[in-house]
């Protein structure tokens, strides 16, 4: 993140190569703009290609070999990153502890907008304004989140200005009330407490259930069907959920969606279970 700070500038010229690392550094925090994004990772994809390819020709690469070029170029494109989905469920601990892991991540220990925004927000969300307005003072240094910044430090102790941003208000409505250790093997209970706790929570009941679908789970599924009934409001299994049950019954042999999704999982449980 590039900071418009007499600091940021006197710690990036300090060392070889700082200038150019400091207009770099300069330009890619115009990413933020969606058109202006395009344009320069546009910019950066050409580069890249005729760069691969000048390197390739004069490594003595026939001609008919040119599409090879653009392998660098998809790798490229491949490998950035994904959009965190933890707030959306309103895991905001997770969340927050996510994007800080990433931004610890960067290898030349540069700071992350992105990142800092989202922690800053997930601090709001959980009332923790001391920590949230750290961030905050740092994101205004910058250019394309000083507003959001500011905006967003009038917001803090004020439940009303708060409940004004639509994610935060769903994330606090939707949030844990306690805070516990958990598993990525056991995802299927975190989503069934976020509806335990808030039953409004539609989308964290159907990633609940289609969890344990995906895992094989079927005792554990038709066991809960009782309670999602009458909480969740069906009046009768989803289409989806009993398509997905008769072809794991049926260990894939059942024609439709699900079959080759089924015979893979079963297949990977049987090599688990051949190695042990």
């Amino acid at each position: 993140m590039f900071l418009f700070t007499p600091s940021y500038f006197t710690e990036r010229i300090s060392v070889p190569g700082g200038l150019a690392d400091y207009v770099a550094e300069f330009i890619t925090q115009f990413y933020y703009v969606y058109a202006l994004g395009t344009i320069l990772l546009a910019l950066v994809f050409f580069c890249l290609q005729r760069l691969t390819w000048v390197l390739m020709r004069r490594s003595g690469v026939s001609p008919s070999r040119y599409l090879l070029s653009f392998i660098s170029t998809m790798a490229l494109w491949a490998l950035m990153g994904n959009e965190n989905v933890l707030l959306f469920f309103a895991i905001v601990n997770s969340a927050r502890r996510y994007m800080y892991d990433i931004q610890e991540s960067i290898l030349n220990g540069r700071l992350s907008g992105r990142c800092m925004k989202r922690i800053a927000g997930c601090f709001i969300v959980d009332g923790q304004y001391t920590m949230a307005r750290k961030y905050l003072d740092v994101l205004k240094q910058s250019l394309f989140y000083r507003r959001w910044a500011l905006d967003s430090e009038q917001a803090l102790g004020k439940d009303a200005l708060i409940e004004a941003n639509a994610d935060w208000k769903r994330a606090r409505q939707f949030r844990f009330r306690k805070n516990f250790l958990y598993s990525y093997e056991q995802a299927y209970k975190m989503f069934g407490l976020l509806f335990t706790d808030n039953t409004g929570n539609k989308m964290a009941l159907s990633y609940f259930m289609g969890d344990m679908l995906l895992k094989g789970k079927v005792q554990k599924f038709m066991g809960y069907m009782a309670w999602v009934q009458r909480y969740g409001g069906y009046q009768q299994m989803p289409v989806g959920y009993a398509d997905a049950l008769e072809c794991i019954q049926s260990h894939g042999r059942k024609s439709g969606l699900y079959a080759e999704y089924v015979q893979r999982m079963i297949a990977g449980k049987d090599n688990v279970n051949a190695k042990q």
